[in-house]
């Protein structure tokens, strides 16, 4: 795991653990559980992309886009969904009504984000969501397509997404069709094979980058 990584999980451990005052054990026992249910989705699912960072939480990228952020407190989880996201029918919010019927979660009705407080009873309802994300399958995803993410480990993809983020969100572009730019926050990114994996190049930290949409398009296009 990397330094940046290792630091945020503790310090997302930090904020569920109360430094004074008996500790929720049920809540914590939960929470921790469930990240470790979203660790196997992440290895399982190449669509799935976790991102821990000390500023915000754990961010949950699906097919590249982050899409929800779980943000700790002693008492409950903060669940929000990412300004300007990709609109589907895999929304979460769908996901938590049941909890809001049950007073598990609260809706927090913030403006600017789908945002909700889920605390022990509502939580399976977040870590159910996350595990029945779809994955890639044979008509969404053609083998000729070397650069497509499933062929990178999650722990690989999660590594260069927290190097990403850190360094400024670079793509790293196409020479000498497009330069090296600054991608927007939402704007969606791929993982991408530096030595192409058609010539050989091994899925590893050290063979992996990240390209924007049109640049992976333009790199696949001159290497076929």
């Amino acid at each position: 795991m990397p330094y940046g990584t290792f630091f945020a999980t503790l310090d997302f451990v930090d904020r569920i653990v109360p430094r004074k005052g008996p500790t929720d054990s049920p809540f914590l026992i939960e929470v921790l559980s469930g990240l470790k249910r979203i660790a196997v989705v992440q290895s399982e699912n190449p669509w799935v992309t976790i991102e821990a960072t000390v500023s915000g939480g754990v961010w949950i990228y699906f097919q590249n886009c982050r899409r929800w952020l779980l943000n700790p407190t002693h008492h409950y989880l903060r669940v929000e969904t990412a300004i300007g996201r990709p609109t589907g029918e895999h929304d979460l919010k769908c996901n938590l009504k049941q909890g809001v019927e049950s007073k598990s979660v609260v809706d927090m009705e913030n403006p600017n984000f789908d945002q909700w407080r889920v605390r022990v009873g509502g939580l399976r309802l977040v870590w159910e969501f996350i595990e029945a994300l779809p994955k890639p399958t044979d008509d969404t995803h053609s083998e000729v397509d070397n650069s497509h993410p499933r062929y990178f480990p999650g722990l690989v993809r999660e590594a260069a997404l927290a190097k990403f983020e850190s360094t400024g969100k670079w793509c790293a572009g196409v020479a000498p069709q497009r330069k090296r730019h600054r991608l927007r926050a939402n704007e969606p990114r791929e993982f991408d094979h530096i030595l192409p994996h058609s010539r050989g190049g091994a899925s590893t930290h050290l063979n992996i980058q990240i390209l924007c949409v049109e640049c992976n398009r333009v790199k696949g296009a001159s290497a076929g």
